[in-house]
């Protein structure tokens, strides 16, 4: 039997960007400009918190007191891709393959796409 569980077992939770790899290793003077893009913009949305949950409210129909509360804790930072957090989704990955929840093994150093690399 499964049961529930936090992610104190887990880890932290975060959201990554995804870029078609072969477009990546590519283009990374693009790649580069994008992400510095991505992160003036979570830099102006930590600036006007209220606006961003306008925004989210209006598109989506919820609330904005809802969206305020939900994104009251979001650091609304981009960062790079570093070992920890490297290790952090390796041990999401190891998880998630000991579950089944994945057919293969992932090596996520294999497949985190660093600047000038």
């Amino acid at each position: 039997m499964r049961v529930l569980t936090t992610n104190a077992e887990i880890g932290e939770q975060y959201s990554f960007f995804l870029g078609n790899g072969a477009f990546v290793r590519a283009n990374p003077a693009l790649t580069t400009e994008l992400i510095n893009a991505f992160a003036a913009t979570a830099v102006r949305a930590r600036g006007d918190r209220a606006k961003v949950a306008a925004v989210l409210a209006e598109g989506t129909g919820n609330h904005a007191d809802v969206w305020s509360r939900a994104l009251a804790k979001d650091p609304f930072e981009v960062l790079p891709m570093n070992e920890a957090l490297t290790q952090s989704q390796q041990r999401v990955a190891d998880r998630f393959r000991a579950l089944g929840l994945v057919p293969v093994d992932i090596k996520v150093a294999d497949i985190v796409w660093r600047a000038g690399v």
